[in-house]
């Protein structure tokens, strides 16, 4: 994707921030781009962006870029559900990274694993969804999730990261 032409734009702008919804190639290129050009505002994504890979991509480039998460700061030491995830993945032995991105999946996990168990047995796809539309108000220890037959949205939780001097993100 081509974004010469909009960074030279906002560039010239000069705004005093910029929120983007772009792909994480997009974004990493319209921020350099615009670094480039010696402008400082300041850069608000989605949590799409939220990789590891994203921070070390954008370099010395990415310092205050701020993150909208949809998870709790995987690193924190005081949200149970993250330490539940730091634990998991000490014990596991897994080649997993620490990231937003490994913990979404670990709390989209549980969730699959208690709607299963609401489930009962002969599991069929309609117990399934009925045991996910049933929740109601969910608690994985430091996230609630809300389920139920009118709303499949889950969550409405955001947070807001930043990319610090080091590439990586801090909350």
């Amino acid at each position: 994707m081509k974004v010469d032409a909009a960074a030279k734009a906002i560039a010239s702008a000069a705004p005093d921030a910029v929120v983007m919804a772009c792909s994480p190639k997009a974004c990493i290129d319209f921020i350099k781009q615009v670094r480039a050009t010696g402008q400082r505002m300041q850069f608000l994504t989605m949590s799409n962006v939220n990789s590891d890979e994203f921070a070390r991509a954008l370099k010395d480039d990415g310092r205050g870029v701020v993150v909208a998460q949809v998870v709790p700061y995987p690193w924190s030491p005081t949200v149970a559900l993250a330490r539940e995830f730091q634990q998991v993945l000490k014990d596991g032995g897994l080649q997993v990274p620490l990231s937003y991105a490994s913990f979404e999946g670990f709390i989209a996990a549980k969730l699959v694993v208690t709607a299963l168990q609401r489930s009962g047995t002969d599991l069929t796809r309609e117990k399934f969804l009925s045991a996910m539309e049933g929740m109601g108000e969910v608690d994985l220890g430091g996230m609630t999730l809300r389920y139920s037959r009118k709303n499949h949205e889950g969550s409405n939780f955001v947070d807001l990261s930043l990319i610090g001097k080091d590439g990586r993100y801090v909350h």
